[in-house]
């Protein structure tokens, strides 16, 4: 089954002047929309900057390449100390090194995508043999191009996954980056899959990697924790907020039902990560919501995601 399923007078106010539908916007939405015109807009490469730095990361080591070139200058506009090496293997080895006689995470190692990702891989074998903390952020090609002949196209999420406590490739199919897609996209019907009553938790990128990081290095006894936000947030509220902050709104919102919708309701317990880590999310999901919209914007063509996005949304890739 699928329906239609509009909110009464969406067709006109997607027809108001500008002016009028700012006035629309509630308090906190005003706000968010006002602090993202006084800000510059945040590339992935200024937010794993600032991300590093929030969690006490002083010093990156790697060997520039596309397509990090920017991420070492982000780093370093952030006071981060960027060094050098002439191969990966080492400059990943002298992170863990740092790490080691630092007592704590104290250093990363960015490297390019492909053989450059594959060389680094000993090192982190080392690391983990003699548990030493280390994180290392590689480039990527193009999702889409993975599969068709891409230069130094490698599936490195694979190749470190058997020797590290966590290796991933966040796809286009998760919730947020599909809903931001459609709007960057101004698909209209805008598609929800399910009825959008179904609720989520949504953790900001920089609170997922404080919580690794505070995990790796006061967890001892590999018990799970959770890393995860405890509030319920219902998908189509979610979209409602998306239409509010990127100033797109459909003329329809089309509801599948014949889609998959996963469980009902779902969120994180939080009592062990707050007792062993001291650890809760900081950013808000609104806040969190507006920097990720920046950066897809700032870093995406529209008429690459309009081509992509029919099999970015039902890809299920092993990364």
């Amino acid at each position: 089954m699928a329906r239609d399923d509009t909110p009464a007078g969406a067709e006109d106010r997607a027809d108001l002047p500008l002016d009028q539908r700012l006035a629309r916007l509630s308090p906190v939405h005003r706000a968010l929309l006002d602090q993202r015109l006084q800000e510059e807009p945040a590339s992935g490469h200024s937010l794993v900057a600032r991300t590093l730095a929030g969690l006490g990361i002083t010093h990156v080591y790697g060997v520039p390449g596309q397509p990090v070139y920017d991420t070492f200058a982000a780093c370093a506009r952030e006071n981060i100390r960027v060094i050098s090496a002439h191969h990966q293997h080492p400059a990943a080895l002298m992170a863990t090194a740092h790490n080691y006689f630092a007592g704590q995470q104290k250093a990363a190692s960015i490297v390019s995508t492909g053989v450059p990702a594959a060389s680094a891989l000993s090192a982190v074998a080392v690391a983990r043999d003699n548990c030493w903390p280390l994180v290392i952020l590689a480039g990527a090609v193009p999702r889409a191009a993975g599969e068709s002949g891409y230069f130094m196209a490698l599936d490195s999420t694979e190749l470190y996954r058997p020797v590290t406590k966590w290796a991933a490739r966040v796809p286009e199919t998760h919730a947020i980056p599909a809903l931001i897609a459609k709007a960057f996209v101004k698909m209209d019907p805008y598609e929800v899959w399910g009825s959008g009553n179904q609720d989520r938790n949504f953790t900001y990128v920089s609170d997922v990697v404080r919580g690794m990081m505070l995990a790796c290095e006061k967890i001892r006894d590999a018990r799970p924790v959770n890393i995860g936000s405890s509030e319920h947030l219902r998908i189509r509220d979610v979209v409602e907020l998306i239409f509010a902050l990127t100033g797109f709104r459909p003329r329809n919102i089309h509801y599948d039902l014949s889609k998959p919708v996963g469980v009902r309701s779902r969120a994180a317990d939080l009592s062990l990560a707050r007792k062993l880590l001291g650890w809760e999310p900081q950013v808000s999901f609104a806040e969190g919501l507006l920097r990720s919209i920046d950066w897809y914007y700032s870093t995406h063509d529209v008429e690459s995601v309009r081509r992509t996005l029919p099999v970015l949304l039902t890809e299920r890739s092993a990364t």
